[in-house]
């Protein structure tokens, strides 16, 4: 604990350190570092150049007046430098930052784009709305269409329809269901496909399901999926309540 207590102190007391060079360093924008200093260091060059020009005695002052106007033309130049060195960095990383935000832009307007292009499956149920209250032992027949409601044509359509245990599978035969992984959201139910071949816009293509509900009372689910070449629908549920 006293460990870990450690770490974090000493990762806060780096991070103050980066703060305050970060602050250091960006304070050169402002005012009194980019223009008032700099402008003070000219002036003064300016002002020991002026007084070299005036007074000539003792001669051996003028050399430093030279020297003292130099430092301080070289001083001032050395500070406009340093802002504008940060200023064009600064520029940089903010046209850097808006071609990756356009770059983004750009990337989500084309999956939209792509989205909008791509097909979407839509099932709809006929003579039954669900929930739907059933007798147990009812013989339920589901007719069902599916439409193209996105896109020009999809092909090899097959809804995917899961079985509860408790009902009984009519059509398509038996023999042409089978039972879903161990590790499945309900695990080994039945599965079954009703194959509707391909889908074009507009006529609907229709199915049918045909179970026995289930003599004991309670409330099941009929699961069902859209699959097809390039294309896999959300997986939806029916509720079927039985009493």
């Amino acid at each position: 604990m006293e460990n870990q207590l450690k770490g974090i102190l000493e990762n806060r007391k780096k991070f103050y350190k980066q703060v305050k060079k970060i602050r250091k360093k960006y304070s050169l924008i402002k005012f009194r570092q980019s223009i008032l200093f700099p402008a003070t260091f000219f002036i003064l060059s300016i002002l020991t150049n002026e007084i070299t020009k005036i007074y000539y005695n003792p001669p051996a002052i003028v050399p430093i007046l030279w020297i003292l106007s130099v430092i301080f033309l070289s001083t001032g130049i050395f500070k406009v430098s340093k802002c504008l060195l940060l200023i064009q960095e600064v520029s940089v990383s903010s046209e850097e930052l808006l071609i990756k935000k356009m770059a983004q832009a750009f990337t989500i307007a084309l999956e939209i784009n792509e989205k909008k292009k791509q097909e979407e499956l839509e099932i709809e149920f006929k003579d039954i709305e669900f929930p739907y209250h059933s007798k147990p032992k009812e013989k339920l027949t589901i007719n069902f269409r599916v439409k193209l409601t996105r896109g020009r044509i999809v092909k090899n359509v097959v809804v995917w329809f899961y079985i509860p245990d408790e009902f009984v599978l009519i059509s398509p035969d038996v023999s042409k269901s089978w039972r879903q992984e161990p590790d499945f959201v309900v695990p080994n139910i039945r599965t079954v496909q009703i194959h509707l071949g391909n889908i074009s816009i507009g006529p609907y293509t229709p199915g049918t399901l045909k179970v026995k509900c289930s003599e004991t009372e309670g409330e099941y689910f009929l699961m069902y999926r859209i699959f097809a070449e390039g294309y896999s629908g959300e997986r939806c549920g029916a509720k079927i309540t039985i009493g």
